[in-house]
């Protein structure tokens, strides 16, 4: 369907793909890669049905270490937001230099979107290092998993978007 150039495309899909909010069979189909789109942190991208070809167009791009970077899979919510989870980022000081990582969410806005952060990890006694998607449940909440935690463990989390 598409292959990967690198630089500005990104490169890298690393977690599956969701599809838009229509659900149709041929519709919009939207990832994350962990590095790419120039500046080697990651993005999402969308791929978009063009016949029997698809249109590959970068969403987001992540910026810096305290943007968040690595990005996991997008879970797609109303009206068309992207809520994900980013494996580093979010700032150092929860003790990695690189940060615990962070819950965002993709807003469209027009032909664009816009990034917010709803999360920030501080650290082994809130969590670090969310991995893999987020499952929305009853009331809305968003639910994730941690690789780590003052265990070692990992820790399963709920937040409200």
């Amino acid at each position: 369907m598409y292959g990967f150039q690198g630089g500005n495309d990104a490169g890298g899909p690393k977690t599956g793909l969701v599809m838009d909010a229509n659900g149709t069979l041929y519709g919009t189909l939207y990832g994350t890669t962990i590095y790419g789109g120039g500046s080697q942190y990651g993005t999402a991208f969308k791929l978009t049905p063009n016949g029997s070809q698809h249109s590959e167009g970068v969403v987001y791009v992540f910026q810096s270490a305290d943007d968040g970077f690595w990005p996991s899979a997008l879970t797609v919510g109303a009206h068309g937001r992207l809520f994900g989870t980013t494996y580093y980022g979010g700032g150092p000081w929860c003790g990695f230099s690189y940060g615990c990582g962070t819950v965002f969410v993709l807003t469209p806005t027009g032909s664009s979107y816009s990034k917010s952060v709803l999360r920030i990890f501080g650290g082994f006694d809130d969590g670090a290092n969310p991995t893999g998607g987020l499952l929305f449940g009853p009331g809305h909440l968003l639910y994730g998993t941690t690789q780590l935690s003052t265990s070692y463990n990992g820790t399963v989390f709920e937040i409200r978007p």
